[in-house]
């Protein structure tokens, strides 16, 4: 039997790029978003760090969900003002949205040490801290992250690994298989992937809580 992703890909991530939040582009497989949505729910992180702001509409959307338990989101991105130009045909200016349990940390990369410190430094003085990887998806990159972030989550919360799916050589697939098996404080949660059946998700191996 073909793979359902695999075969739908392309007309699977079509909404994945046109939807709005309240206004702002949300780049996010549907599906995924809704496990993220049943995880905060769940785990009731008091911060979020998410690496990956692109136009801000996920860190807008999570801001929302948490702040019913004074929850707060701190996102990341070195490159908002390319995102906002080459989205500017579909969606015209766009501005990050604004809540006031929401910040950004903008024009720098998400392994920057001098960015690190500054990350970590909020994570110490909150009781439980989330994290979301959705910035540079090459292998590279995504195993810099997990050595620089995984240690910031909190017992019993999520590190979340976005778009495993894209190149399973030099992408997140091969950094997830590289950096979780050594590390046996982490549990793989399959249950969030299938939630709306098989192979729907963007993220296979992506959702991983720390014991």
């Amino acid at each position: 039997m073909p793979n359902y992703l695999d075969a739908n890909r392309s007309r699977l991530r079509q909404p994945a790029w046109g939807q709005l939040y309240r206004g702002t582009p949300l780049l996010k497989n549907p599906c995924d978003l809704w496990a993220e949505c049943q995880i905060m729910d769940e785990c009731k992180p008091k911060l979020i760090i998410e690496c990956g702001t692109y136009l801000g509409g996920s860190a807008a959307y999570y801001a929302d969900r948490v702040r019913y338990y004074a929850g707060h989101v701190l996102s990341i991105d070195l490159n908002v003002k390319k995102w906002q130009q080459s989205a500017k045909v579909q969606f015209g200016d766009i501005s990050l949205p604004h809540r006031d349990n929401l910040s950004y940390q903008i024009g720098q990369s998400s392994v920057d040490l001098e960015l690190l410190e500054y990350v970590q430094s909020r994570a110490e003085v909150v009781e439980s801290v989330m994290v979301v990887l959705d910035s540079s998806h090459l292998y590279k990159h995504v195993i810099q992250e997990l050595h620089a972030y995984a240690p910031l989550v909190t017992k019993g919360q999520y590190l979340i690994v976005e778009d495993v799916f894209l190149d399973p050589t030099d992408g997140p697939e091969r950094a997830i298989k590289e950096f979780f098996p050594a590390r046996p404080e982490w549990q793989h949660m399959p249950k969030w992937e299938d939630m709306f059946g098989p192979d729907l998700t963007y993220n296979k191996l992506g959702f991983w809580r720390k014991k």
